[in-house]
Order: structure tokens, then C-alpha cells, then sequence
């Protein structure tokens, strides 16, 4: 996973359990963390750095304090979940768990808001300054939430609004692309 905190670009790396802390400018290294157990994907939340773990003991979210690394948080998903996609809203962290087809959303307390089924498999995630985005892998679908509820605010599905196989979403500022997976296409919604 990598994001961007406004000065420095985060990346995970999944083998070593740790995060590294990059100088956006010419890319030397200023850092590297513990970041839990197979560290994956990753956001910056204006203070704090989200990243999504895969151990078999603990599946879930951890948070990073952006200046010194520290770990202030851990929030489990469950044993049999599989965390895989997490976003940003501007107040809240949204992590989709593809194998409970749910998305958790996380509040800057640390406290579990809510859980919503939206689909099935959800896994990419991105919010366009409105609504949360979320692709479906096995169902074919995208689904637009509302970030109040969670509830479906409209579905967008192949072969007619996007390609095979839907894994991973990125925002522009004003278009939706979907990467997707077994078309070898990305999508413009």
C-alpha cells in the first residue's frame, strides 16, 4: 500500500511487517516502523497513518501517529475476516472486509461506527468528497454509499458500466476510475 501525508509518502511492506517513511521530494528514506503483521493497505487521515493487517491472529486496522511512528491503535475485525481496501472521508476511516462482504467504518475516537453489507466481496475503496465508492469482486458490481448510513445510493455493473472482475478504485476529483481485474481495463464512471 503507499499514501501521501502532505509532506512524506508511506509505503508498506508486507514481508518485513513495517512501514517506510519517505521524503515526497527526492525519496530517501526518513523511517521505518513496526506496522503490525502483514501490513496492506494504507491512508492518511490529516493526522494519523490507517493500515490494514493480515495476520492470522489479528485481521483488522492499525493506526500510526504520522510523526513518530507509534502505534495508538488496533482494531479487530475478527478471525475470519479479510480486511482489504480502507479510505478516508474527511471525518471517518471506511475498511472493506471482502470476506464478510461488510464495510466497517471507524471513527476518529477509535470506536467502530457501523458495519453495512452492502454487496458481496467488497475490497477497493474510495471516497469522491460525497458519497464512498466500493468495488465488488466476485459480484461484478460498484456501489456508491452513503457515508451517513452506508446505505446503497446507486450500483454500477458489467458488462455495462464497468469490466471484469472490479478490485481497485482511485478518485480524480471529479471521475471515479476502476481498475478491473480479469477485463484488463480500467473504468470511468
Amino acid at each position: 500500500g503507499i499514501t501521501f501525508d502532505g509532506s512524506n509518502i508511506w509505503v508498506t511492506n508486507s514481508n518485513s511487517n513495517s512501514v517506510t517513511k519517505l521524503n515526497a521530494t527526492d525519496g530517501t528514506v526518513v523511517a521505518t516502523y513496526p506496522a503490525g503483521t502483514n501490513p496492506g493497505s494504507i491512508v492518511f487521515d490529516g493526522s494519523n497513518i490507517w493500515i490494514i493487517n493480515y495476520s492470522a491472529g489479528f485481521r483488522g486496522v492499525i493506526k500510526l501517529v504520522s510523526g513518530n511512528g507509534s502505534i495508538t491503535g488496533e482494531f479487530s475485525l475478527g478471525s475470519s475476516s479479510g480486511p482489504s481496501g480502507i479510505c478516508f472521508d474527511g471525518s471517518n476511516i471506511w475498511v472493506t472486509d471482502t470476506s464478510q462482504g461488510k464495510v466497517v467504518k471507524i471513527s476518529p475516537d477509535d470506536s467502530i461506527i457501523g458495519s453495512y453489507s452492502p454487496l458481496t466481496s467488497p475490497t477497493g475503496i474510495v471516497f469522491d468528497g460525497t458519497h464512498i465508492w466500493v468495488t465488488h469482486l466476485n459480484s461484478y458490481d460498484v456501489a456508491k454509499l452513503n457515508i451517513t448510513d452506508g446505505s446503497v445510493a446507486g450500483t454500477y455493473n458489467y458488462p455495462y458500466f464497468i469490466g471484469d472482475s472490479p478490485i481497485g478504485m482511485a478518485f480524480n476529483g471529479v471521475h471515479v476510475w476502476v481498475a478491473n481485474w480479469k477485463s484488463n481495463s480500467v473504468s470511468k464512471l
